[in-house]
C-alpha cells in the first residue's frame, strides 16, 4: 500500500488521453493535404521531365535523320523501368510504366509534329508538351490537365498557370478521356 498519494498515481487519465488524441488529429488534419500536395508536386515533376526527355529525343532524332518519329522505340532514350507498349488509337504510342505514362503522338501535317502526354495512371493529372515547327524552329508549348472535380489535381495544375474553361480530352494508353480543365504556362 502507497503511503503518499501524490506518489502512487501511474497513468493517465481519460480525459488527458483524449486530449492527447484530440491535438494528434488536428495536427494530422493540417499536415496531411500538404503532404499529399508535396507528393503531387514530385510525381508532377517526374511527368515534366519524362515529357522533356522524350521532346529531346525527339528533336535529336528529327536533327539526326530530317525527318519526325512515329514510334517511341526509335528515339534515345530510356525511361525508367519495366514498361508496356500500347497503341490505343491511330497515330498514337504510348508506355506504361508502373505509376506513370507517357503517350506520343505521331507526326500530323498541321504544322503539329509531336505531341508528348505524359500522366499518372489513374488520370489525375497530366503535363502536355506540344512540339510545333514554325519556319524550320522548333517551337514547345507546354501545359497541364486535371481532371474537373479532383480538387487535388486542380489545386496542383492551378500552381502550374493559368486556367482555360472547358472539358478538354487527353489521350491515355487506353483511349481518349475526357472532363479536364486545362492550366497552361
Amino acid at each position: 500500500m502507497c503511503k503518499i498519494k501524490k506518489l502512487c498515481k501511474k497513468g493517465f487519465t481519460l480525459l488527458e488521453l483524449l486530449v492527447v488524441v484530440l491535438i494528434i488529429g488536428i495536427l494530422a488534419a493540417i499536415a496531411l493535404p500538404q503532404y499529399q500536395y508535396a507528393v503531387d508536386k514530385t510525381k508532377f515533376a517526374k511527368l515534366q521531365s519524362s515529357a522533356k526527355s522524350i521532346a529531346d529525343a525527339y528533336q535529336r532524332y528529327h536533327l539526326a535523320t530530317n525527318d519526325y518519329p512515329n514510334d517511341m522505340n526509335v528515339l534515345d532514350i530510356d525511361l525508367p523501368g519495366d514498361y508496356t507498349e500500347t497503341n490505343p488509337i491511330q497515330d498514337v504510342n504510348c508506355r506504361t510504366y508502373q505509376d506513370f505514362y507517357c503517350c506520343m503522338l505521331k507526326p500530323r501535317l498541321n504544322g503539329s509534329y509531336g505531341d508528348i502526354i505524359c500522366g499518372q495512371n489513374d488520370y489525375s493529372f497530366v503535363y502536355h508538351r506540344r512540339i510545333f515547327d514554325h519556319d524550320e524552329s522548333v517551337v514547345f508549348e507546354q501545359h497541364c490537365r486535371a481532371k474537373q472535380d479532383n480538387k487535388r489535381a486542380e489545386k496542383l495544375c492551378e500552381n502550374f498557370g493559368k486556367y482555360i474553361q472547358g472539358g478538354a480530352g487527353i489521350i491515355t494508353p487506353n483511349g481518349i478521356a475526357s472532363g479536364y480543365g486545362i492550366y497552361l504556362n
